[in-house]
């Protein structure tokens, strides 16, 4: 465990290295999307770019983030000279409660699905889920958001095409501006953590021990409940667990494609206005949640199969 936590920590530190770095490479920088048209006149483009801190090299801004990242201090945006941390602040809460509703929702009907489907392989069953999923998996999130758009705004009216939440409630006092996007990652998530899950089923279930409890006439409800499902719950976490990153990237896709005001669209606006800061801040916080949603992953197999704490793979 201790060498998966300092991999985390290096890999962290590489990502902030590409990203700052590699931010700075874009055309254009934040002191000219703040001036607009006055961005021509050199005086005022030279006291913005001293304001925003763009006179200095490149290696001394990444030191000077770095060094107060390392403090707790996400920085100071370059466009609206106002703490990170202060504007992460709702945002980030959006964020959780979007990807909240989506687990509650993702882990019960993955893991079902995906049990259900390896407990009937090569049936018609199994092909049905599988093909489906594949199509899911397959499909972008931004596709499969713009049909569901179609679907139940444009055609049946039922719910908004977009998630635009009222700033004096909160998300969840919004439910019907969460459906779509949480739907819509449901669909693509589940596509992903179902065939892995039944993937890790079946290596259960050709193990010794349970195809000596099929030799032995154990009921098929008793294997499922006593046998398979206490030895895949271990694998199919850290299914879940792998499936984080492209779970958080779709977030920040979902929350663009529905205007849904969370640290995903705040990501995509900084990089637009060229706030290096922000960008660097953003992408390390998405970052450490996808490494610890590993590792929270890693500690829930260990527990429910004690096997892993013995043979030392943590």
């Amino acid at each position: 465990m201790l060498v998966r936590i300092g991999t985390g920590v290096v890999t962290l530190l590489a990502v902030s290295v590409l990203v700052f770095f590699g931010a700075n490479l874009l055309p254009g920088n934040a002191a000219e999307v703040a001036l607009g048209v006055n961005a021509g006149d050199p005086a005022a483009l030279q006291a913005a770019l001293q304001a925003a801190g763009l006179d200095q090299p490149v290696v001394v801004r990444y030191w000077g983030w770095l060094t107060g990242l390392l403090q707790g201090d996400l920085g100071v945006s370059m466009v609206t000279h106002q703490p990170v941390a202060d504007l992460v602040g709702s945002r980030l809460g959006n964020t959780l409660v979007l990807t909240g509703c989506l687990l509650i929702l993702l882990v019960p009907v993955a893991l079902a699905l995906g049990t259900w489907s390896a407990m009937l392989k090569d049936t018609m069953i199994d092909r049905v889920v599988g093909t489906s999923t594949m199509w899911f998996l397959s499909t972008p999130e931004f596709v499969v958001g713009t049909f569901l758009v179609v679907i139940f705004a444009s055609w049946l009216k039922v719910l908004p095409s977009v998630s635009l939440l009222n700033p004096r409630m909160t998300a969840l006092e919004q439910p019907n501006l969460l459906v779509l996007p949480v739907l819509t990652m449901l669909i693509v998530g589940a596509g992903q953590v179902t065939r892995l899950v039944r993937a890790s089923t079946i290596d259960v279930l050709q193990s010794d021990f349970v195809q000596m409890a099929v030799l032995r006439g154990v009921p098929s409800r008793t294997l499922l409940l006593r046998h398979v499902l206490p030895n895949s719950l271990g694998p199919s976490v850290q299914v879940l667990g792998l499936a984080m990153g492209s779970l958080i990237g779709g977030v920040v896709v979902i929350e663009t494609v529905f205007n849904y005001p969370g640290v995903g669209t705040m990501l995509v606006q900084a990089v637009s206005t060229r706030d290096i800061t922000t960008v660097a801040s953003l992408t390390i916080l998405l970052s450490a949640a996808y490494i610890l949603s590993n590792l929270a992953a890693d500690l829930v197999a260990m527990v429910l199969n004690p096997q892993l704490r013995r043979g030392g793979a943590f």
